[in-house]
């Protein structure tokens, strides 16, 4: 709907300049809500991410993906390392992973440094004391 609104105001306004003779303007008005319609469907598609992080009793289970699980990764649960990495500077984001034999996978990554942090003690707390069927949307 606010897609469609603005490709009518915008095309609108340059039909109107097109019919004073400033025909120049439609295609930069279709360029505009070209690159408007591909940040849109941009943000849609990185708003419908999601990682569901469980912790049974042996096994770590991180499933991600976009409406649904795309990625599915597994760690044996006395073998799993939560790594918080801050950064190097501070305006870079740091890295939460889980990691295991050689394997690792990030998540948290669209989370504030706050509730990054947050969700490294949680997950850490996880690990020590295990909680039958605990299980982090992130």
């Amino acid at each position: 709907m606010f897609f469609a609104g603005m490709c009518a105001v915008s095309f609108g306004i340059a039909t109107g300049f097109a019919l004073i003779g400033a025909w120049l303007v439609l295609p930069f008005a279709g360029l505009e809500m070209l690159v408007l319609g591909v940040c849109l469907y941009q943000n849609a598609c990185r708003s419908a991410h999601c990682e569901v992080v469980s912790i049974d009793s042996d096994v770590i289970e991180v499933q991600q993906g976009r409406h649904g699980p795309q990625r599915i990764c597994r760690f044996q649960r006395a073998w799993a390392r939560v790594n918080f990495q801050r950064p190097a500077q501070s305006w870079q984001p740091s890295r939460l992973t889980i990691s295991s034999h050689g394997r690792e996978v990030e998540i948290g990554t669209y989370l504030t440094e706050e509730e990054r942090n947050l969700l490294a003690l949680e997950l850490r707390r996880g690990l020590a004391g295990f909680c039958p069927a605990t299980a982090w949307a992130v």
